[in-house]
């Protein structure tokens, strides 16, 4: 009798099943006050499923169209986003500093002031072995100008210099800097907090800036690359010249500086080469005064003596001597930091869509998140 029961009651609901109303705004526990913009209508769990579950073996075009359809309804809601996100971006625009790129291109010394040195220990004979002697036991042990140049840049040897020489601490540092009494600004109490809670962590405390500074604000803001070009033959696509660049807040500062750091990184590898030089002829010098040398011997040691004291004038002479510039340092009046506005709307309104794309898709799935979103969503017959 029960299973007769249960058997009237599933066939008198089956064949004149009606459609569940659509819950109405009450039955959602809420009025929704944006319902004049155009409609307040909650999808349903499913409701852009487009009908019966996939098997899972073939995409479902149907869901795509439909999901694609409910992002145009809710076209609004991109509006919005796109908005906030783009007064966000011009309020950073606007408060970022600005800062400018100068930019240099140097090549290797022509001739190289150790392509004597190099010809002569391969001709052979004695003369190459005290050649080799004094480059350090070949043409690999040989200091390289133009490369003991690239090494300096950046580095503590040559920031060390800079502030010695130069006082660039109080040009990079400026706003710690005051220029009126010519010292350095009291650190404030924020920076004394700082400073405390370094001296607890067992972290070295500095009230004013230092080379250790200057090091870190050079890894950050000067850089150094290979050019691209032809090199030809062997080399293929290598490029004998290197670009250095430079970010200031100003572009006539940044040149300016910029000159400033390849003239002290060339200078510093003048004053090494002008003391190896200088050992170089006094060893040569000391060498022919021995009574036991040969002709030949003789006759090396003063070719070699005549070659360093030919290179002791180059090292002296007042001019580029570790590297040629081939374009001086130049910084365009347009900053490099930030981007440009376009590129501000462009990168607004990816993040909209992405924002855009998500909320829909989640608010699929979340009951509260598609109330909160409801007044953005348009009528079904609006897009159609």
């Amino acid at each position: 009798m029960i299973e007769d029961v249960q058997v009237k009651e599933a066939g008198a609901v089956s064949p004149s099943r009606t459609p569940e109303p659509q819950p109405n705004n009450s039955q959602m526990g809420g009025h929704c006050p944006f319902m004049s913009l155009g409609g307040c209508s909650v999808i349903a769990v499913g409701a852009v499923s487009g009908g019966e579950e996939s098997d899972g073996s073939s995409f479902d075009w149907n869901k795509l169209h439909a999901f694609i359809a409910e992002l145009k309804r809710y076209y609004r809601l991109f509006w919005l986003l796109f908005g906030l996100l783009f007064l966000v971006a011009a309020v950073v625009y606007l408060w970022v500093p600005r800062s400018y790129t100068a930019v240099a291109v140097l090549g290797p010394p022509a001739p190289s002031p150790t392509s004597t040195m190099i010809s002569t220990i391969s001709g052979g004979g004695i003369a190459s072995g005290l050649a080799a002697k004094m480059m350090g036991g070949g043409t690999a042990g040989g200091s390289d100008p133009f490369q003991d140049f690239q090494q300096l840049l950046p580095s503590t040897g040559l920031a060390q210099v800079l502030i010695e020489r130069d006082q660039i601490l109080q040009v990079i540092f400026d706003k710690k800097w005051d220029a009126k009494n010519r010292r350095w600004k009291e650190i404030g109490a924020l920076g004394g907090f700082k400073n405390t809670l370094k001296r607890q962590m067992s972290l070295p405390v500095n009230d004013v800036p230092d080379v250790d500074d200057l090091t870190s604000y050079f890894d950050q803001h000067l850089a150094v690359s290979k050019t691209s070009g032809s090199g030809g033959g062997v080399l293929g696509g290598l490029s004998p010249y290197i670009k250095v660049s430079f970010r200031y807040e100003d572009p006539r500062e940044a040149e300016r500086l910029l000159t400033i750091i390849l003239a002290e990184a060339d200078r510093v590898v003048r004053e090494h080469q002008r003391r190896n030089v200088t050992s170089r002829v006094a060893f040569l010098r000391k060498e022919l005064e021995r009574s036991d040398l040969s002709a030949g011997e003789r006759t090396s040691i003063i070719s070699i003596l005549s070659d360093q004291e030919q290179l002791l004038s180059m090292v002296e002479a007042d001019q580029r001597y570790a590297s040629t510039l081939i374009v001086p340092p130049y910084a365009a009046s347009k900053p490099s930091y930030p981007p440009s506005p376009a590129t501000l709307v462009v990168l607004t309104a990816v993040l909209s869509i992405i924002g855009w794309v998500l909320t829909v898709a989640v608010s699929i799935r979340s009951r509260k998140l598609q109330k909160l979103i409801c007044w953005s969503r348009t009528p079904n017959h609006a897009a159609a």
